[in-house]
């Protein structure tokens, strides 16, 4: 895990890089506490989707552009198999 701050708040994050990381996100994870979560890191920017396959716990996900500025944050619910996509291009997420 990797610690990272955000504002005043330090999360501990699993950093997902490569596909299978980033195909398997949370799946399966069914508790998680509030300073903690993954953090998907892209290559470059680019409009980025997500959805809850086989997610059990409710998540919020921020999406962050190549100036590490958070350009918004979507509520998931568990199991949704709809598709989330970020308004604007995104570096992380």
């Amino acid at each position: 895990m990797k610690t990272i701050k955000i504002n005043n708040a330090k999360l501990k994050v699993k950093l997902a890089f490569n596909e299978k990381q980033m195909a398997k996100g949370l799946m399966g994870v069914s508790q998680m506490p509030e300073d903690e979560g993954m953090l998907f890191c892209y290559p470059e920017e680019k409009p980025l989707t997500f959805w809850m396959k086989s997610t059990p716990i409710p998540l919020s996900i921020a999406f962050i552009n190549k100036n590490k500025e958070i350009t918004e944050i979507k509520d998931l619910r568990p199991y949704d198999e709809t598709s989330v996509m970020s308004t604007n291009p995104a570096k992380w997420a």
